[in-house]
């Protein structure tokens, strides 16, 4: 009995139509989308077909693939891991040539020998043709989910899904049964998804942050690649990055500069590529010389662990000199970022600095490069803040006091990647954001106003640790910012709103004390290793309850005797008893077997006498060896009386 053909699901007209349509629209290229998808429904009511071979789809799916390869590595090289969101948004182009020649071909589909090579070489006729039309409308869903709003997003998911389902249902049901058993379906996917999305993010924000903790990566002098358009929240590492002693007295909070770079693009900032200048100690080897222009006034001393080799050294504004710095080699970059080679582990380094002190070189043209993209919003949003048409020390204080009045600080940002452009998002929408979000609106706003602007990193410390003595930066207090050269100087431009610090330290475990004491003990039994007795002393206090714990652990087997047994004659019982064993083990020349006992030993070569109870002897001296409950004072005068009596009635030798 032969069975029944699988049923085949039917492709609704219009469908492609409304998938390609929003996402041109939230991809901002709705006309080249709308055209597109027009000229495949077209083909429904054309009655031309072109006469297409295997090897035809072939060619043309070959060279889509190396078009898409070229893409892809362009996008790479312009905009790094960012570049995956841009990859996808423009993803169905890839498959709309082939979609475009299936509808208008004779056969209404693709040969599979089109997508892998090793059917063309025996082209089987058996194997079914692929219709690319569902494929290239899933496609236009997901890519639309890089750049549309949450809730329409949502309403085109199910306005594709039903008419899709709608289209295949089963005729014995009425169209009410079937929208009924669609919205009680919708219903249970919007309960399921809640709950398997909010698991999903807790263990999302597990993994990153203890990736976070282990990755320490150094900053590149020459390339950032910033979060701007990471959706979600912003994981941040708690993990201590610096020691900084700076004394007491120093100005809070604490400004400490890695890099500065000037070209933006995609989310990247970079500089040009520019020769580093090597470093030589001074004279007589006290420093390795950063500014000798300058004459400093201050000290600071840092303690940084890397994990590679070669990175930048956080350094205030102002460094003039680097001594006892446990580093091999120092490079200084054009824009000031010194390139420091050192071992792996915590490195140690001394400064003088002079506060108020020149911040980096003087401008030249890439520091008022805007992305062409940006020049639009940009404009727009300068006509906002009032800046057009004032001198740059306004245009400053328009600037801080717009960002200061109509943002915030946010880790969170909106589950939607808007396209090129997620600044935009942050200057029109959301208005809510990270360092980053500030830093580089700012640079550019700043640039937008004739102003030359640097986007900086480095790191913003305010937190002391008394049991540190120093002052702490974690990877959470990385930060970002503007400089501007107005005046003849740089000047540091920080529109983050305040209180940030206690935005990101918000969310820190209860068990963050106790990972912050084992990081510092390991510290400083680094420093015992390298024979730096700063702060060892109370590292060996801290150590003191292991060194109790380990030897109440070696002291396990003793046992307590009770306070009366003081004075039970147990070294009485042990000399009384060695006149027995004596006699018996060498006098009689016996030995007992493998695995016999004393007691089994005796009573085969010890009889018990009327006068000399030797079991019972014998009971009570393990007892007293080997039982944790001891003996109580009677047992104790029981087995003293009757070692005397064994020591009085021993055969002589």
């Amino acid at each position: 009995m032969g069975t029944a053909p699988a049923p085949t699901l039917h492709f609704p007209r219009g469908c492609l139509l409304v998938a390609m349509g929003a996402w041109g629209i939230w991809s901002g290229q709705w006309l080249s989308a709308c055209c597109a998808a027009g000229l495949i429904e077209l083909s429904a009511i054309l009655p031309y077909r072109w006469a297409l071979t295997p090897p035809h789809y072939e060619r043309l799916a070959d060279l889509s693939s190396v078009g898409f390869v070229i893409f892809a590595l362009y996008i790479f090289s312009a905009s790094k891991l960012l570049g995956i969101y841009h990859i996808l948004l423009e993803f169905p182009w890839v498959l709309l040539p082939l979609t475009i020649a299936q509808t208008f071909g004779v056969g209404q589909r693709i040969p599979r020998s089109a997508f892998l090579m090793a059917l063309r070489r025996e082209r089987s006729q058996s194997l079914a043709a692929v219709d690319l039309r569902p494929i290239l409308a899933s496609t236009c869903v997901l890519s639309a989910s890089l750049a549309a709003p949450p809730r329409p997003y949502v309403a085109f998911i199910l306005a594709i899904l039903g008419i899709f389902l709608f289209s295949n249902r089963n005729p014995r049901f009425s169209p009410i049964q079937w929208f009924g058993c669609l919205v009680a379906a919708t219903m249970l996917a919007g309960a399921f998804y809640l709950g398997i999305g909010g698991v999903q993010q807790g263990i999302s924000d597990l993994i990153q942050s203890a990736f976070s903790d282990v990755d320490m990566s150094v900053t590149d002098p020459d390339r950032t690649a910033s979060a701007l358009g990471t959706v979600g929240r912003l994981k941040l590492s708690r993990k201590i990055r610096l020691r900084i002693d700076a004394g007491l007295s120093s100005p809070l909070p604490i400004r400490l500069t890695e890099a500065r770079y000037q070209l933006f693009d995609n989310g990247v900032w970079r500089n040009r590529p520019q020769p580093l200048q090597l470093l030589d100690m001074g004279a007589g080897n006290t420093g390795w010389i950063i500014n000798a222009s300058l004459k400093p006034s201050r000290q600071m001393t840092l303690v940084a662990e890397r994990t590679r080799e070669l990175g930048t050294l956080a350094l205030p504004a102002g460094t003039a000199v680097i001594t006892q710095a446990d580093v091999l080699q120092l490079q200084q970059h054009p824009l000031g970022s010194v390139l420091a080679e050192t071992a792996l582990g915590f490195v140690r380094y001394q400064l003088t600095y002079r506060l108020g002190a020149p911040l980096a070189a003087p401008p030249d043209q890439d520091d008022l490069q805007i992305p062409a993209a940006y020049r639009p919003l940009l404009h727009e949003i300068a006509t906002q803040a009032g800046t057009p048409g004032t001198t740059p020390e306004v245009t400053l204080e328009h600037v801080e006091r717009f960002f200061s009045q109509h943002f915030r600080y946010s880790l969170v940002q909106p589950s939607s990647y808007p396209g090129r452009l997620p600044l935009a998002v942050f200057l029109r929408r959301t208005r809510a954001g990270h360092c980053e979000y500030f830093a580089m609106a700012t640079a550019l706003l700043l640039r937008e106003a004739g102003i030359p602007a640097r986007y900086v990193v480095g790191y913003l410390v305010d937190e002391y640790s008394d049991r540190e003595h120093a002052f702490i930066a974690r990877g959470r207090d990385a930060h970002a910012w503007a400089e501007a050269y107005v005046g003849g100087g740089w000047r540091v431009i920080d529109t983050t709103p305040e209180g940030w610090h206690a935005a990101e330290a918000a969310g820190d475990p209860v068990w963050q004390e106790l990972v912050d004491t084992l990081n510092w003990s390991r510290w400083q039994l680094r420093q015992l290793e390298k024979g730096e007795f700063g702060n060892t002393p109370q590292a060996l206090l801290l150590l003191l309850p292991f060194l109790v714990a380990w030897l109440l652990w070696r002291l396990r087997p003793l046992r307590v005797a009770p306070h009366a047994q003081a004075a039970d004659g147990s070294e009485q019982t042990a000399e009384f008893l060695e006149p027995l064993y004596t006699y018996i083990f060498r006098h009689q020349r016996l030995r007992p077997q493998p695995g016999e006992t004393v007691l089994n030993f005796m009573d085969q070569h010890w009889p018990s006498r009327p006068s000399v109870p030797l079991r019972r002897l014998l009971r009570l001296y393990y007892i007293r060896r080997y039982s944790p409950r001891g003996l109580t004072p009677l047992e104790a005068q029981e087995l003293n009386d009757l070692c005397v009596r064994v020591t009085s009635t021993r055969p002589k030798d």
